[in-house]
């Protein structure tokens, strides 16, 4: 499961980054995800409600990647009703803890994708 949560503003409302966790069996990794500084999260909200409104399907692979590149999604839908999506959070700041995580989430298509953009749309807005 990816959660994407814990949107962190400043003082004018504007966002600043959020919370990117990925939980798979056995596994959790967690990364603050930037935003950027003229987008915000517009691509990310963007690529989900892209995600949601294309639930018959595409073909190919629909991708997003964060300004740092910290978070990447790379989905692709099945042809059978579910979407696979590789998730990959990736802490690269020159320490000597740098680290990779990826792991593979499989989500429906229809009601809950536009959930997800609903919900993304609403907490990673540029503003409050």
């Amino acid at each position: 499961m990816l959660i994407l949560d814990e949107p962190q503003r400043g003082d004018d409302g504007e966002l600043w980054y959020l919370r990117a966790t990925l939980e798979l069996d056995g596994l959790r990794a967690v990364k603050r995800i930037s935003a950027h500084y003229a987008t915000c999260m517009d691509e990310l909200i963007a690529y989900l409600g892209d995600l949601a409104a294309s639930w018959k399907g595409w073909d190919g692979t629909k991708e997003y990647v964060s300004l740092e590149k910290d978070l990447s999604l790379s989905s692709r839908h099945d042809g059978y009703g579910h979407v696979r999506t590789v998730v990959t959070l990736n802490k690269h700041d020159g320490s000597s803890d740098e680290w990779s995580c990826t792991g593979w989430v499989t989500t429906e298509p229809g009601a809950q994708m536009d959930v997800a953009a609903a919900t993304a749309r609403e907490l990673f807005a540029r503003h409050l």
